[in-house]
């Protein structure tokens, strides 16, 4: 399978941004409703700058990696949690 990389549109207080054209190239499409429809099964919110619809890198990778954003934050916990058991085990 090949992979892509993708540069960042903008980035907007540190945060990578792509337009909604670029997220089309990443699916392997030009249809702007397959996109449409993609980034809103998805759960994904955009930014809207000067009438153009800008996402996230780190959520479209998150989405793609764990399925859902809430699996994302679940995972995060449970990391969270194993760090905190560690440390108390540890005695700090």
């Amino acid at each position: 399978m090949k992979t892509r990389t993708v540069k960042p549109d903008i980035v907007i207080q540190g945060i990578e941004m792509i337009g909604q054209q670029s997220v089309g190239i990443l699916l392997g499409t030009k249809s702007r409703s397959t996109v449409s429809e993609w980034l809103a099964r998805a759960g994904l919110e955009g930014t809207s700058i000067n009438n153009k619809k800008y996402y996230s890198i780190k959520s479209i990778q998150d989405y793609l990696r764990y399925g859902k954003i809430d699996t994302r934050q679940i995972v995060e916990l449970i990391r969270e949690v194993k760090i905190l058991n560690y440390k108390k085990n540890k005695g700090d």
